[in-house]
């Protein structure tokens, strides 16, 4: 759901997408663009971040991405030599590639598993094999405790373990109203199955009064056959400044997700600029979050109440966000310690 660093950004070849540094040999990876999440586990682990991005489309596209991202990997692996591996979950081949490289030179692997392959259908049948490279390695990192639950049930050690709450400069301060005295929502988007697009496009149709700019590609074309309002901006792809420009503008983040136990990197991206959040209504969100975001459920009426209320609370949710943020940082460390004994001593850390 976000967009790449920019091709200047310092410390980034550009060829692969690869954060360079020579401090350790842990190594973050994850089969997708720039991933908050990733950067974040690589700065706190003091390794290295390698996105590696592939072109999304038909199967037979997935599949000759997956062979070019193989491939890569490998040519990865056998470069830098790490002796601690944290790769993202899905896909399976990336697992099942780094988990052979750590059994073959003894190095410590564990997965950072996303909710898509624990609930999703598309990657439910792939569990049981997920479950098992796994627990070759050291186990699992999850974002929350009924991910955690799933693994365990396929004795897979788990760690709950939320993104690096990052907070941005300047947070403090509340977003003004745009030059044209209009309340600013920004949506970033994915458009996966699970996100009500055409709920939320409804709901926006009901706000003339409000901005709303969707970010993100539209891969699958969600919005080709529906309606979208005047008021709607559909950006598509931008560049990260240009992101991080509209989270210090924005008046409310809005981020939905029809899935029970999936957090949203969005909202952790409203904590980190401080700026109040929109979410869906589920136990796991509500408990991160708190008092410092507003529910609500999937239909186009629920989320207009829900968003006509947090800008009329405006002030009130940045400064729960604000301090949520703060509150996060300061137990940060006991999460991060958990994860070096997992690197450092197997499985049996997690036990």
């Amino acid at each position: 759901r976000l967009p790449q660093p920019p091709a200047t950004a310092p410390a980034v070849l550009a060829t692969e997408g690869v954060a360079m540094s020579n401090r350790s040999s842990t190594l973050v990876l994850g089969w997708v663009d720039f991933h908050e999440r990733n950067e974040g586990l690589a700065k706190e682990l003091g390794g290295e971040a390698y996105p590696l991005w592939g072109r999304r489309g038909s199967a037979a596209v997935a599949v000759l991405r997956y062979v070019v991202q193989g491939a890569k990997t490998v040519a990865i692996l056998a470069r830098r030599r790490p002796r601690r591996i944290v790769v993202m979950v899905p896909p399976i081949p990336a697992l099942a590639i780094c988990t052979l490289y750590a059994r073959l030179t003894r190095a410590q692997i564990i997965g950072d598993v996303h909710t898509y392959p624990l609930v999703a259908d598309v990657w439910r049948p792939f569990l049981p094999a997920t479950a098992w490279l796994l627990k070759r390695g050291s186990g699992a990192i999850v974002t929350n405790e009924a991910n955690a639950e799933i693994l365990r049930q396929f004795d897979v050690p788990t760690l709950v373990i939320h993104n690096a709450p990052e907070l941005i400069p300047g947070r403090e301060q509340p977003a003004s109203l745009a030059p044209s005295g209009r309340s600013h929502v920004v949506v970033p988007a994915s458009f996966d199955p699970d996100e009500p697009v055409a709920e939320l496009l409804a709901a926006a149709a009901s706000m003339p009064d409000v901005d709303f700019t969707i970010t993100g590609r539209d891969n699958r074309g969600v919005t080709d056959s529906l309606s979208v309002p005047s008021n709607v901006e559909l950006s598509g792809f931008i560049s990260r400044s240009e992101y991080e420009e509209l989270l210090r503008s924005a008046t409310v983040v809005c981020s939905l997700t029809i899935l029970d136990d999936c957090m949203q990197q969005a909202g952790y991206e409203a904590m980190a600029y401080g700026r109040p959040l929109v979410t869906s209504d589920s136990t796991v969100l509500r408990e991160y979050f708190g008092p410092a975001a507003r529910y609500t459920g999937p239909d186009a009426d629920s989320i207009a109440e829900a968003l006509s209320d947090a800008i009329t609370r405006a002030p009130e949710f940045h400064a729960s966000m604000v301090s949520l943020g703060e509150e996060l940082v300061a137990a940060r460390a006991a999460d991060v310690m958990e994860i070096e004994q997992a690197l450092t001593n197997g499985s049996a850390a997690l036990s």
